[in-house]
């Protein structure tokens, strides 16, 4: 088995319906240098295990914590548990593209200087057919349009993710070097991801964009943003980050990114989208409590926007 120069880590809890799926995906690379880590937050079974030992694959291999971490933590985790150069936090439901691995190397070998390199991703459904997004059309429209690779750093970079973040999180392939003065904060769950992108390049790290799909992103009831989307966690915390990026923006002496996330156009933009498809769907309490968080916003009370859970 050659030398890994990536680790598909994998952070894990739950249910086990597409992690066979994902593995599979992962088994399917161009390249075999990789390895794959499955890291179970003491999910209440062991499924997850079983599936492992059933590829008899030595390449994939199973951690169980002694105690749940939450998300940031067992994201944290992963990344401790990886011993490549690069790392990828794959999500356990959703699909890796045959060349993935092969064109993070590439990249990578490119821009040895970034400190990760991202991909734009196919949206599908829990059957795997392809499916509209009204999110992740927002992510595709934000994107930078260029027909190359492109480079975010500096205010610039933080400029442009504050006026809506167009990173899909499971696409970013980390040089694990990273890691050594950065960690996933505890404190999000549906952030984290946005968060730890412009803390990174608050302290001059590069990102690097690419324009091929290499990854499918799987969007189903499930999932935690779905639900986070009704009770409107996901906005409040959007929100509160904003703030709390603005603010950072006004420290490091970057007063034009400070002024977008000041705006929130995005978060408005998508709490709206939102109310739209609630009223049509005649759900009118979920629409009533995304209308007041909008109104709070239209007339600037983000502080007492962000507070809302």
């Amino acid at each position: 088995m050659e030398q890994a120069e990536i680790t598909f880590a994998i952070p894990f809890y739950g249910s086990v319906d597409y992690l066979r799926l994902t593995l599979d995906s992962v088994r399917a690379q161009t390249v075999d240098t990789w390895r794959a880590l499955v890291v179970d937050d003491l999910s209440p079974t062991e499924d997850a295990r079983y599936l492992v030992a059933s590829f008899a694959d030595p390449r994939i291999t199973y951690v169980r914590n002694n105690e749940n971490l939450g998300l940031g933590g067992n994201w944290n985790r992963c990344v401790e548990l990886s011993d490549t150069s690069l790392i990828t936090l794959l999500h356990g439901d959703d699909e890796l593209m045959p060349h993935y691995a092969e064109q993070m190397l590439t990249a990578h070998q490119r821009w040895p200087d970034a400190a990760a390199v991202f991909c734009p991703a196919d949206i599908i459904d829990a059957r795997g057919v392809p499916m509209f997004s009204f999110r992740d059309h927002v992510k595709r429209w934000l994107l930078p349009k260029a027909n190359q690779p492109f480079v975010l750093e500096g205010e610039a970079g933080v400029r442009s993710l504050l006026l809506g973040n167009f990173i899909m999180c499971p696409t970013l392939c980390y040089k694990k070097t990273l890691f050594n003065d950065l960690r996933f904060s505890p404190e999000w769950r549906m952030v984290l991801d946005v968060d730890f992108y412009l803390r990174a390049l608050m302290r001059g790290h590069r990102l690097v964009g690419l324009v091929e799909r290499g990854y499918r992103y799987r969007r189903h009831e499930g999932q935690v943003t779905t639900e986070s989307e009704r009770n409107l966690r996901i906005f409040t915390e959007e929100i509160a980050l904003w703030r709390r990026s603005a603010a950072d923006a006004r420290h490091q002496g970057w007063p034009a990114a400070a002024r977008v996330a000041d705006k929130m156009r995005i978060i408005k933009l998508q709490l709206s989208y939102y109310i739209l498809g609630d009223l049509l769907k005649l759900q009118f309490g979920p629409a009533k409590g995304k209308l007041q968080l909008l109104g709070r916003l239209l007339r600037g009370d983000s502080r007492e926007a962000g507070n809302d859970d």
